[in-house]
């Protein structure tokens, strides 16, 4: 009976060792399998970020490229904008030069016109006065000719009352 008690007892062990042995390789395997399902966990996790990454990179190039896009615009914009009023500008003094020059033309032409008027002024009085000592000549030329005849006369009457 011991014998037989021994054996059971050495069965039981052994089974107990298999049993044990089970467990144990049992163990290994689930904890290698949930390694492993923590390593392609993290894989995925990886990948995930590096794909919200990659998509976080390609947001942030589109907002680069936007906001540049809108700076070039906002620069064009103000290039024409300053160009407008450069030729705005240039038209504007051109106006004026051009009131400017018309008025100096005016002011020429009117001077022109005054000094044409005085001129024909002076003629007219240099003519009025020739005319005036022309006249004032002929008078006395007129005069002296009658002195004169009326002396002829007056030298005739005399020579011939002489002869009585």
């Amino acid at each position: 009976m011991k014998l037989k008690q021994a054996a059971l007892k050495q069965e039981a062990d052994i089974a107990q060792a298999k049993a044990d042995a089970a467990k144990g390789i049992e163990a290994e395997i689930q904890r290698r399998e949930q390694e492993r399902v923590a390593a392609e966990a993290n894989i995925m996790k990886q990948e995930k970020e590096a794909e919200v990454k990659e998509r976080e990179v390609k947001v942030r190039e589109q907002e680069l490229d936007a906001n540049i896009r809108k700076q070039a615009e906002a620069e064009k914009y103000s290039r024409q904008q300053a160009a407008e009023a450069q030729l705005i500008e240039r038209q504007r003094q051109a106006e004026a030069e051009l009131f400017e020059t018309q008025k100096e033309a005016e002011a020429r032409k009117a001077q022109a016109e005054a000094e044409k008027f005085a001129q024909l002024q002076e003629a007219e009085a240099i003519e009025a006065k020739g005319r005036a000592e022309a006249e004032a000549i002929r008078l006395k030329l007129e005069a002296e000719a009658q002195g004169l005849d009326k002396k002829s006369r007056s030298n005739e009457e005399d020579a011939g009352s002489c002869h009585y």
